[in-house]
């Protein structure tokens, strides 16, 4: 099912709202706004949309088979299942993760995830799953540095709605693999990752380096070999991708 709201301050806040008050919404029932007041991104960021240019939505899933210390396993199947559907939409084009989930295009910015998990006892009660990606918007004035649009990328103009639901069902196909599939999809994750096994420039506590990615550990933090030889290990916030 997909509700469809005019405006909301954040999609993500009015499901965990809802949440609060007891209403527990279907798993992979999608909430789609058309604005958000305050759109929510990673690092507290915010998200610059038009109204009913783009994709804005969130839903619930409650992954009781994974522990909270394997919860990077959900945004695996969320990355891989956006990735999924839009390398339909476009084959030809270099579309790739850039570590945690924000999707890319070459070295442009299409889309971010934001998902939030809520802990009980010893399990996880729920997951918000958040995602914007930016579809028929094709002036951007926030000042965010590298944005990019399906329409700008393909000259077409594409149904918000009945593209976030396609995303979603991509997600759930992945989410429904785990855990069995875990380590598969962590492969399908490294072909997609954004500069994986390349040399770039990274921020990381406060000082300019450059290294390669080599990969995720058990709880999701990036690992890095700098050109120098040095092994690093950094949780989500302690790096920066350089441009």
């Amino acid at each position: 099912m997909t509700r469809i709201i005019e405006s909301v301050t954040s999609t993500n806040s009015f499901l965990i709202e809802e949440l609060s008050t007891g209403n527990r919404p279907l798993e992979g029932d999608l909430l789609f706004a058309k604005f958000q007041t305050g759109g929510r991104g990673q690092r507290g960021n915010s998200w610059e949309s038009n109204k009913g240019e783009n994709i804005l939505c969130s839903f619930v899933v409650y992954p009781t088979q994974i522990s909270p210390s394997d919860q990077f396993m959900i945004t695996l199947a969320v990355s891989l299942g956006i990735t999924d559907h839009l390398a339909d939409i476009i084959p030809s084009l270099p579309l790739g993760i850039k570590w945690p989930n924000d999707i890319y295009v070459g070295e442009k910015k299409l889309g971010g995830v934001l998902i939030e998990n809520s802990l009980m006892g010893s399990g996880i009660d729920y997951s918000v799953i958040g995602f914007g990606i930016n579809v028929n918007q094709t002036l951007f004035l926030s000042g965010a540095p590298n944005p990019v649009s399906l329409a700008q990328l393909t000259g077409k103009e594409y149904d918000p709605v009945s593209l976030a639901a396609g995303i979603r069902d991509s997600i759930m196909k992945r989410y429904y693999q785990l855990p069995e599939q875990h380590k598969q999809l962590k492969m399908v994750y490294y072909s997609r990752l954004f500069r994986f096994q390349q040399s770039a420039a990274f921020l990381f506590e406060g000082n300019k380096i450059r290294a390669a990615i080599n990969g995720i550990d058990e709880y999701g933090r990036l690992t890095l070999t700098t050109d120098d030889g040095s092994e690093l290990v950094a949780a989500f916030k302690e790096i920066e991708f350089l441009f």
